[in-house]
C-alpha cells in the first residue's frame, strides 16, 4: 500500500513540475472572412475590443513538414477559426480552420490580388488581440 501511495505522490509532483515548466501557449480566435489570394490568406477577425483586425498568412509556411501553418479543411459548425501557438512568447505557427466549402459565406473575393503581395513576405505573426 505505501508503494502505491508514493508512486502516487510521485506522478502528482512530476506533473506539476511539468505543467508549471510548460512555455506554450495558445491562444483562438473565431474568423471574420477569409480571402484566398494567390500567396496565401488574408484573415479578418475581431478583436477584443469588437473592432476588425487582419493577419496575412503565406501559403509557404504550409507547404512542407513542421512549417509555420497548417491548415484544415472542414464543414464543423465552430469553422472558421484560428489557433496560433507561442513557446516562450515567440510565434512558433498557427492552425486555420476553414470551411471546404468555398461558397461559405465566410470565403470572401478581393480584386487586384496582387496588391497584397508583399505582406505576404513575413517571417513571423504578430496578430493584435486588444
Amino acid at each position: 500500500m505505501k508503494k502505491v501511495v508514493i508512486i502516487a505522490l510521485l506522478v502528482l509532483v512530476a506533473s506539476v513540475v511539468i505543467a508549471e515548466e510548460s512555455s506554450m501557449f495558445v491562444k483562438t480566435v473565431q474568423i471574420k472572412q477569409v480571402y484566398p489570394l494567390r500567396l496565401g490568406y488574408r484573415i479578418l477577425y475581431l478583436k477584443a475590443n469588437l473592432e476588425f483586425e487582419e493577419i496575412y498568412v503565406p501559403i509557404r509556411w504550409a507547404d512542407q513538414a513542421g512549417g509555420k501553418a497548417e491548415i484544415y479543411f472542414g464543414d464543423d459548425p465552430s469553422y472558421p477559426y484560428f489557433s496560433i501557438f507561442y513557446d516562450k512568447g515567440e510565434f512558433m505557427y498557427i492552425r486555420l480552420y476553414l470551411h471546404e466549402n468555398r461558397r461559405h459565406e465566410t470565403w470572401g473575393q478581393l480584386k487586384l490580388t496582387n496588391l497584397y503581395d508583399r505582406r505576404f513576405d513575413i517571417e513571423d505573426l504578430a496578430p493584435v488581440f486588444e
